[in-house]
């Protein structure tokens, strides 16, 4: 439905996504393989932090 739709939306372009949010940058390599081949220091942190509240922050 609609609501699934939108839901979906953001992962049409969730690599571009987690490429601004980290700094850093990710490759889909498949539906649900990302992949960062240049990790800063922090990456693993600042991705943690981003996905642990991702529902929270981002409403349908």
């Amino acid at each position: 439905g609609h609501e699934e739709q939108s839901k979906n939306e953001i992962f049409d372009e969730f690599d571009s996504y987690l490429s601004k949010e980290l700094g850093v940058k990710v490759v889909q390599d498949d539906r649900e393989v990302f992949i960062i081949e240049k990790p800063q220091p922090d990456t693993k942190d600042k991705l943690i932090e981003l996905l642990k509240d991702f529902w929270n922050h981002h409403e349908f």
